[in-house]
């Protein structure tokens, strides 16, 4: 511990005739500067001296202009005890250093004003805020003020309006004094100096006059000065558990921040006491540390109301957008409260939000039942961008900052957000908030043209004027080829109508299918023209005729339709004969039925009547008797039959029996005669060619 080696000297009266002399006594005190008390009144002192007697060599006289004992004239030095002087270093109440926070942009142009006019005159803080921060200590009026700080007298009034966080930082004002060091070397050579010393004893010492009446310790009459062992006082003293402070006229200062006689500065109320706490004083505010007295810059304290505010570092009141431990707040320039979960603009015209703990805020922040973005560098709004949160999503926001849902217009073309998430929705087909219903790709963006829709497998047209799906359309697309979409906006596979009519669409291509006989979705078969459409009526196909009902479209078979035959593949019957209904008919190369004639076809001759059926039996033709087989093939002038087992040849004309053979002659011979005759022998019903029975009777 370091100690102060002041020598003081005393001066006692000596009584010559009507004279009084002085001699000084000087007194050596070891002031021990970390245990000295912190008032300044000599009774209060907590320092021993030791006490010597020395001869003066300098005599004073001093004349009196009266002969009572009682007015006396004194001489003694300012002997004036300081508070202790143990810290050396600067006061910092700032909880960390704010000039690590970044500056917010100053070019933003956001139009919405949430905040109250400035006012150059400070209005009385408000006392409501429940903000939780407590910086301060316990307020005592008996602690001694400390000397630990260097605070200059601020008495600038006006408020830097155009001061941004940028400017606040790089420009701070200096209000501290000088090195506490040098404060106290200060305070400690004030000290010495005033006090009497060995080599200038009559230039430190100071005459005080004692009213004439002998003026008693104590205030005088209006309470504006105060006698202290004999004398007015001057400078900073502890009177009554409090501190006031006395000019050199040794009146009380009042309303006033002012340096004390150590160097150190005070601010001292209306009633002349020091301040603590939140204190007006020069159109503004400032606060005290209510243990040293001292003024707090650049703070976050709790007032004696309860209240929270900051103070800058020049220890006025802050108002607006504030650095602060590393971020920025807001504070409202009528109630000085801090501002929390609210979106304001700052002392230079741009727009900030500040959260629900009143940090400025950055990226996603919810605020007035929605989501907006801050930019992280400038703090400012993001309006129409596209910008990844601070947990990795991305999320468009619009015009007015607002997070975006449904379809929204963004780069060029539109993009839809769920309304739920705000995540952007890709390769699905949504509706609109206003009921339409838009696709919009693996990319994200609304689609146009033809586009595979993955999710469902199926292949959409899109307007590229509107976006929307083209349905019961046949048109021609993007990649040049035409397909048909459907009341869902599918493209149309297999049988499909439209335009009265209906069309086959290739299942794989969706390309219109021309000329060609195909299965349908359900299994049934269609034939569809060279337009595409489905036929009906006759048509020809791969060389033959068919012929497609109009109705069901299906594909006519062994039927009749107008005197033409459709078999039982549905072919045309042309150039050939047909057994329709246990009766044979023949078609020309036309198609057409023959009636009333004979017809040669493959060797046999066929004589076929009225209704185009071939005859069969004995028929008279032009005069002549003619007899024709079961087949309708005509018969010779004799004919055989196989009764009994045994082959009976007749008369065509008079059916005479003519020879009966036995099994085994006439089987023998058939091996020399036409199979396609001989063959047939076996039932009772046979006819066999004339030219074999002609043999068989000869034989």
């Amino acid at each position: 511990m370091k100690f102060n080696e002041v020598e003081k000297k005393r001066f006692k009266l000596y009584k010559a005739g009507k004279m009084w002399l002085i001699a000084g006594t000087t007194f050596l005190a070891l002031a021990g500067l970390g245990s000295v008390a912190v008032h300044a009144d000599s009774n209060n002192l907590n320092t021993q001296s030791a006490q010597s007697t020395v001869a003066t060599n300098q005599d004073v006289k001093v004349e009196s202009t009266q002969s009572q004992d009682n007015n006396v004239v004194t001489v003694q030095n300012n002997d004036v005890t300081t508070p202790a002087q143990t810290d050396s270093s600067k006061q910092d109440n700032s909880a960390t250093d704010s000039k690590n926070a970044t500056v917010p942009a100053q070019t933003d142009s956001n139009k919405q004003d949430n905040s109250a006019t400035d006012s150059k005159n400070a209005t009385v803080p408000a006392q409501t805020d429940s903000n939780k921060q407590d910086n301060s200590a316990a307020d005592s009026k008996d602690a001694t003020p400390a000397q630990t700080d260097s605070n200059k007298q601020d008495n600038s009034a006006a408020e830097n309006k155009d001061a941004t966080p940028a400017q606040t930082d790089s420009n701070k004002q200096d209000n501290s004094a000088t090195d506490n060091k040098n404060a106290a070397d200060q305070a400690n050579s004030t000290s010495v100096n005033s006090d009497t010393t060995s080599n200038t004893n009559d230039n430190n010492q100071k005459v005080a006059l004692l009213a004439a009446d002998n003026q008693t310790d104590g205030w005088n009459t209006d309470h504006t000065q105060y006698t202290q062992g004999g004398q007015l006082l001057t400078g900073v003293h502890n009177i009554d558990g409090t501190y006031y402070d006395f000019d050199e006229n040794h009146n009380i200062v009042k309303n006033n921040y002012v340096q004390s006689q150590w160097g150190l500065w005070y601010m001292f109320g209306n009633d002349g006491r020091i301040a603590t706490k939140v204190t007006p004083w020069a159109g503004t505010y400032y606060y005290f540390d209510p243990l040293t007295y001292l003024r707090v810059d650049n703070n976050y304290v709790q007032s004696q109301w309860g209240s929270w505010y900051m103070f800058g570092n020049d220890g006025r009141i802050a108002t607006k957008v504030t650095p602060w431990a590393g971020t920025y707040y807001y504070f409202d320039p009528l109630t000085y409260l801090r501002v929390d979960n609210n979106y304001v603009q700052s002392q230079w015209g741009l727009w900030y939000m500040f959260g629900n703990d009143g940090r400025i805020a950055t990226k996603v922040t919810p605020w007035a039942g929605t989501y907006y973005y801050f930019d992280p560098l400038t703090y400012l709004r993001v309006d129409n961008n596209y910008v990844q949160s601070q947990w990795g999503s991305w999320y468009l926001f619009g015009n007015d900052g607002r997070v975006q849902s449904g379809v929204q217009r963004w780069a060029g073309t539109y993009y839809y957000f769920d309304p739920t998430t705000y995540l952007r929705v890709d390769d699905d087909y949504v509706t609109s908030q206003w009921g339409l219903k838009y696709m919009f790709g693996k990319d994200g963006r609304i689609v146009s043209d033809l586009y595979k829709w993955d999710k469902k497998n199926q292949w959409y047209y899109f307007d590229p004027v509107t976006y929307l799906a083209v349905t019961n359309n046949y048109i021609k697309a993007n990649d040049g080829n035409w397909y048909l979409f459907t009341a869902d906006g599918t493209a149309a596979s297999k049988v499909a109508p439209w335009s009265g009519t209906y069309y086959y669409f290739d299942p794989v291509t969706h390309l219109r299918v021309d000329n060609d006989y195909v299965q349908s979705q359900w299994g049934d078969w269609y034939m569809f023209g060279n337009d595409g459409r489905i036929v009906t009526g006759p048509v020809t196909w791969y060389g033959g005729n068919y012929y497609f009902d109009p109705t069901t479209y299906l594909k006519v078979t062994n039927r009749w339709i107008n005197d033409k035959y459709y078999g039982s593949d549905g072919r045309q019957a042309v150039s050939q004969s047909e057994k329709i209904n246990n009766k044979f008919y023949y078609f020309d190369e036309n198609g057409s039925i023959i009636r009333n004639q004979f017809k040669k076809i493959n060797g046999g001759t066929y004589y076929f009547g009225d209704d185009g059926a071939a005859l069969i039996g004995s028929h008279v033709i032009d005069g002549k008797n003619y007899n024709f087989a079961s087949d309708g093939q005509l018969l010779g002038k004799i004919y055989g039959k196989i009764e009994n087992g045994k082959l009976n040849i007749y008369d065509a004309t008079s059916k005479k029996l003519l020879k009966t053979l036995d099994s085994g002659d006439w089987e023998n011979l058939a091996d020399s005669f036409d199979s396609s005759s001989i063959n047939n022998i076996g039932s009772s019903s046979t006819v066999v060619g004339e030219s074999i029975f002609r043999v068989l009777i000869t034989s």
